[in-house]
């Protein structure tokens, strides 16, 4: 056998081992927040409504594609854990489906493009981000997969070579994108300003390109969006009240060292990229395409830095713009492909994936995630011992509700109660409230809303004299509060759950779970 044909093999073989390391060493992880849409989905299933509490229409989630298709195959039985992994490996793998169509399509053979194919490919495949929030239950996969196609698709209108079909495939993907995060926004904007540039220079596109791009855009978002303002009677969701509502310096600078942890995380791709452009610049390789691609990767960083960053793992906020970041190192690469010949290319390639596999290095997350661990175990006490229809104050407003499904929910942090997520706060006092997300609270309307239990701080609970998140600490200055409620303190055997050795909290085979529970005859 030919020794370069052998070296391919390695490369493949090195590919698919990182890959399947990256699946392994995450299999477990499935985040708390996730569960909140399985609550929705669980909801629509049982004809109660995109709801997160029956009878009570409150946009708590941002995803509304990704529920739609979660419930569609728990529709037909199948497990709704099971259902959402489903979707974001079916999005997974129709990505990298999508990437090898198009990234063939562009490559010239006599410019030697064919043997920078792979970057993309490779980078994206091994991306550790992407494959941990393919498991871990949010709607990452399917936002990347729609954002990547409506924006490669239309660069190439933007360069002056795209398609009509392009076009209106591109318009679609947006439009989906938009129902799959409200996030893609910033992509759509991005694209008409550069569409209304383009169509007032000499070298500009024929402006009907513009009208068929947003006709597409109308026809199939507006229904939706229009429909959701009559469902909700909002515009915004109400997720970006309780996240994204109060701007000041902390949020600027948790938004800032977001972006620089992930710039600085293996395998190290905007570090490379900023050289790549310069690079390109200098040897004259730059078009209207690259200029695109740089502005909506930079256009979106600013937004990352604008909301505050993410309080979850594994950089889920930068997944929709990997794949198009990608696309840009290969464009700014051209001028090097006709070096990649012979030995040259299998050797850089087994560079590049010695690069790819320090992500192996960082710690793997083989484990749920701790809030969605404990809730599901509280919430699975609370479903055999409380009462049916019980109102419930906490914080974990994922695992714990939607295992015990048959009880209403004050959400304490705000993603699923209108009136805590539009309070504007004016100052931190927790060190919580820094953590993107846990801003909100509001301890006087908990208490007004008149609980039948409250579950204070993290999903297991504790006593309140050690508050973490705003509405504990709120509740504790009210001397009513103790008038009110008495604490209680239950020991869960959990030696059975499958996982309970791996959290110090459960290490010894009990769960000591903390609630407060409303006085009965209480007298304020």
């Amino acid at each position: 056998m030919d020794r370069r044909r052998i070296v391919y093999l390695l490369l493949i073989s090195v590919t698919i081992g990182i890959t399947l390391t990256g699946f392994y060493l995450n299999r477990s992880f499935y985040h708390d927040d996730a569960f909140i849409s399985l609550r929705y989905a669980y909801n629509l299933i049982h004809g109660n409504g995109l709801t997160w509490n029956p009878m009570e229409r409150v946009e708590g989630y941002s995803n509304f594609l990704y529920i739609i298709l979660v419930s569609l195959l728990g529709n037909t039985g199948l497990d709704l854990v099971v259902s959402s992994k489903v979707v974001n490996i079916s999005a997974f793998i129709t990505l990298i489906v999508f990437m090898w169509l198009y990234l063939r399509g562009i490559a010239d053979n006599k410019e030697g493009l064919n043997n920078l194919n792979y970057i993309p490919l490779i980078l994206t495949i091994t991306s550790f981000p992407l494959i941990i929030w393919t498991l871990g239950g949010l709607e990452g996969p399917l936002f990347t997969l729609l954002c990547t196609m409506g924006i490669w698709l239309i660069s190439d209108t933007i360069n002056g070579k795209g398609s009509l079909s392009s076009v209106i495939i591109s318009g679609i993907a947006f439009s989906l994108s938009l129902m799959t995060r409200p996030d893609g926004i910033i992509f759509v904007l991005i694209t008409f300003i550069f569409f209304l540039y383009l169509s007032f220079t000499e070298k500009g596109i024929d402006y009907k390109i513009l009208l068929i791009f947003s006709g597409t855009l109308f026809l199939i978002f507006m229904p939706y969006f229009l429909w959701r303002i009559n469902y909700f009677g909002q515009i915004l969701p109400n997720t970006y009240y309780a996240k994204a509502s109060n701007h000041d310096l902390d949020t600027v600078i948790s938004g800032i060292t977001y972006v620089l942890y992930y710039w600085t995380t293996p395998p190290y791709i905007f570090p490379i990229l900023a050289i790549v452009i310069q690079y390109s610049i200098l040897k004259g390789n730059w078009d209207r395409r690259m200029s695109y691609l740089s502005s909506i990767i930079a256009g979106y960083f600013v937004y990352i830095v604008y909301i505050g960053g993410d309080h979850m793992p594994a950089y889920r906020f930068v997944l929709p713009i990997i794949p198009s970041s990608l696309l840009l190192l290969y464009l700014g690469l051209r001028p090097f492909a006709r070096h990649l010949y012979g030995w040259r290319a299998p050797v850089f390639y087994l560079n590049l994936l010695l690069l790819v596999s320090f992500q192996i290095i960082h710690p793997g997350r083989n484990r749920m995630d701790l809030a969605a661990f404990l809730g599901k175990i509280v919430g699975e006490y609370i479903s055999q011992t409380w009462p049916e229809g019980s109102l419930i104050a906490l914080n974990t407003a994922g695992s714990t509700p939607y295992f015990a499904p048959k009880n209403r929910y004050i959400d304490m942090l705000g993603l699923n109660d209108p009136h805590i997520a539009r309070r504007k706060i004016v100052k931190r006092k927790l060190p919580w409230q820094s953590v993107p997300g846990h801003l909100k609270g509001d301890g006087l309307y908990v208490l007004s809303r008149e609980p039948d239990y409250i579950i204070v701080g993290p999903a297991n609970g504790t006593e309140i004299d050690n508050p973490m998140f705003l509405s504990d600490l709120e509740m504790m200055q009210e001397t009513k509060f103790l008038n009110l409620y008495e604490v209680h303190a239950v020991r869960i055997n959990i030696v059975h759950v499958s996982g309970y050795k791996d959290y110090l909290v459960t290490l010894p085979g009990e769960l000591i779970f903390t609630y407060y529970k409303r006085k009965k005859n209480n007298e304020e």
